[in-house]
């Protein structure tokens, strides 16, 4: 099944009609357009830890099909894509990239406040003693880098989504804590407060 897919977008691909290259490409993305909106409507009702475990795992399934789906296309991402993105404006990118901008567009842009509170709402039940599964934030914090592709570096999306929000969040979560200790308790308890907090 895997090389008969292959083989009909290498029909496509060898032919002398772009329009059917324009016309193949189109219909993917729409595809792709289609399962995303009906992924963000699965989500859109979730929230806390059900909302982060359901968003990656149907993130990750999401990747995974469009990395197989982008191996079926390998003849037209190494010959007809290089040839259209040097096309500026053309809205044609790499099969894979193209998957994660319309992830990010119709899924995560929807969502991302419920994610971003619900990230913290874990990361402040783990600093309140509640444990935690931490590897929930470390996959969330590859999910941003990965859908930030169009970026000059990945990196600078999760920067600006997740890690400049987490660094006030912080602060305050802090400054809150400091603030209500030390109406109670002396400033070498304090101390060694902070002493604990800068260990973790």
């Amino acid at each position: 099944e895997y090389m008969d897919y292959y083989n009909k977008v290498f029909k496509v691909c060898t032919d002398s009609r772009d329009d059917l290259k324009d016309n193949l490409y189109r219909n993917l993305s729409e595809l792709l357009t289609d399962v995303v909106s009906q992924e963000e409507q699965a989500l859109r009702n979730k929230s806390d830890l059900p909302l982060l475990l359901d968003y990656l795992e149907r993130f990750g399934n999401y990747a995974a099909a469009t990395k197989m789906i982008r191996n079926i296309f390998r003849y037209m991402h190494n010959y007809w894509i290089p040839q259209k993105t040097k096309d500026q404006g053309s809205g044609v990118r790499d099969v894979y990239e193209n998957s994660l901008v319309i992830w990010r567009e119709k899924c995560f842009s929807k969502l991302q406040p419920k994610l971003l509170e619900s990230l913290f709402d874990l990361i402040t039940a783990e600093r309140d003693g509640k444990q935690q599964d931490k590897s929930i934030i470390l996959k969330m914090r590859d999910a941003y880098i990965s859908i930030g592709v169009i970026e000059t570096q990945p990196v600078l999306f999760y920067k600006k989504e997740f890690e400049d929000p987490f660094i006030v969040n912080t602060r305050n979560y802090y400054t809150k804590e400091s603030n209500e200790f030390l109406q109670g308790h002396s400033v070498s308890e304090y101390m060694k407060l902070a002493e604990t907090r800068l260990a973790q």
